[in-house]
């Protein structure tokens, strides 16, 4: 015993009997913050009998409910027993008492009592129960009657767990305020404003007094509730029965957005370049597609070309447009050709070209030729000469078929097949239950066109529209 609060202890313990060698063991199972040791208190050996008799030890004859024996000067009472037994002690014909009242340490007692007994609620249960749940509330706060005051948007943190207010002020961008951490620290929030009251039984807020539409005092401030999260609502639900959550509009309407107009193209630089320059204070490279760059590094599509002239001499010229799928680049390679006159080799250096027809200095950026631009009788401009693309070769053919959802290819090959050779003739017949038939004859010149037209064909059909297919071979 410790302290002068401690008169008496009664500490509950279990004996242990064995019927094999009649040994005793006596075990006081161990409770947190006991500030006493416990565990086995008597180990497992023959007790003897308390003076005269204790050149005599305990027997099973001893031992009964409601009695008490003496393990070395300790008094221990019996105030029950296991079923085991009381069925093996009625087997020997013992005559068992009724279970003894079972006594309680008023040191115990006393220990468990709150050391504020003018606490109504138990703090300690309230936070293991309710830690970790916070109740949101989105409030306003119309500051609009102090000089240059305008309406304050804020969020209220309610703390289950020990009844605390914490309030968040949402800054809006460009505001021209700071940027505090806390509009209030988490705190109890009381109802009264004077900080001088000397009351003894001060009143702060609790979760029954926070509901939407409810106007309470922080400090002087009148913080008005308009609406909370779907935690809260379910939580007042559940514990109060309310039904009604109906937000109370205290947004201001957003501005209106602001369009971003970009300055026009100085010609120095390229064009993204440049821009880059207008998007953020530390001008940064423009960035390329990087992943368009691994997967199609080393795809070229490459179409034989001829010039578009009257001129006999350029009539006859024949280039090699590469197109770079990697970065959208584009190169002219012209093929030397005997007693022309003309050397042959590089045309046109590797760059991005700009599509004709558009105006030099301006804020948006400029098309580029691309992938579907480029095709079997397309004819294109490149910086002031024309050309027309007569022919593929087989690689660009294969592309173009596995990649035949990607663009539409093959319609464009066939609208602009004039004066080609024909190789095959395509005889379609489409039918409908809704429309009438009628009939399509395409020429292709090759096996190649043939594949990317019947492919792009089939895709672009409905569902209802049945075709049917005759090709002869001229």
């Amino acid at each position: 015993m410790s302290g002068s609060l401690e008169l008496y202890r009664i500490r509950h313990c279990k004996i242990y009997f064995f019927l094999e060698d009649d040994t005793i063991q006596v075990v006081e199972p161990q409770v947190k913050n006991s500030g006493i040791p416990q565990g086995t208190i008597v180990r497992r050996h023959r007790i003897p009998l308390p003076p005269p008799n204790e050149d005599q030890f305990y027997t099973v004859d001893y031992f009964n409910i409601n009695t008490e024996v003496i393990f070395y000067a300790r008094r221990y009472k019996i105030v029950d027993c296991d079923q085991f037994t009381k069925n093996f002690l009625r087997k020997l014909g013992v005559r068992l008492n009724p279970p003894a009242y079972h006594p309680e340490d008023p040191y115990t007692r006393d220990r468990m009592k709150p050391l504020r007994p003018y606490e109504r609620c138990d703090t300690l249960r309230q936070f293991l129960e309710y830690d970790g749940h916070v109740l949101r509330f989105y409030c306003i706060w119309d500051d609009t009657e102090s000089t240059f005051g305008d309406p304050r948007e804020l969020i209220l943190h309610y703390f289950l767990a020990d009844d605390t207010i914490e309030i968040k002020e949402v800054i809006p961008v460009n505001s021209g305020r700071d940027a505090v951490p806390l509009f209030l620290s988490r705190k109890k929030l009381p109802k009264v404003k004077d900080k001088k009251c000397r009351i003894v039984h001060q009143e702060f807020y609790k979760d029954s007094d926070l509901t939407i539409g409810t106007v309470i005092n922080v400090w002087g401030r009148r913080v008005k509730l308009c609406d909370c999260d779907e935690f809260t609502k379910e939580y007042y639900m559940t514990k109060y029965g309310i039904k009604d959550f109906t937000p109370i509009p205290f947004k201001a309407p957003p501005p209106a957005k602001i369009e971003r107009k970009f300055p026009p193209y100085t010609g120095f630089g390229s064009e993204e370049d440049s821009l880059c320059s207008c998007l953020s204070l530390l001008p940064q490279p423009p960035q390329k597609d990087f992943k368009k760059f691994m997967e199609k590094d080393s795809n070229v599509l490459r179409f034989l070309a001829k010039f578009i002239t009257d001129n006999p001499i350029d009539k006859d010229r024949q280039f090699i447009i590469s197109y770079f799928l990697s970065d959208d680049t584009i190169s002219v390679f012209e093929t030397p050709q005997r007693n022309t006159g003309i050397l042959g080799g590089k045309f046109l250096e590797r760059s991005c070209i700009k599509k004709p027809g558009q105006e030099l200095f301006k804020s948006e950026i400029s098309e580029y030729f691309k992938a579907q631009d480029l095709f079997v009788g397309a004819k294109v401009c490149f910086h002031g000469h024309n050309f027309l693309l007569v022919d593929a070769d087989e690689y660009a053919f294969n592309y173009m078929e596995k990649h035949a959802d990607e663009v539409n290819w093959a319609f464009a090959i066939l609208f602009c097949l004039s004066g080609l050779c024909t190789e095959y003739l395509i005889y379609i017949i489409f039918s409908e239950t809704s429309l009438p038939c009628f009939f399509t004859l395409k020429c292709v010149p090759n096996y190649h066109y043939l594949i990317i037209y019947l492919n792009n064909l089939i895709i672009s059909l409905p569902p209802s529209l049945y075709m049917c297919v005759y090709i002869y071979n001229l």
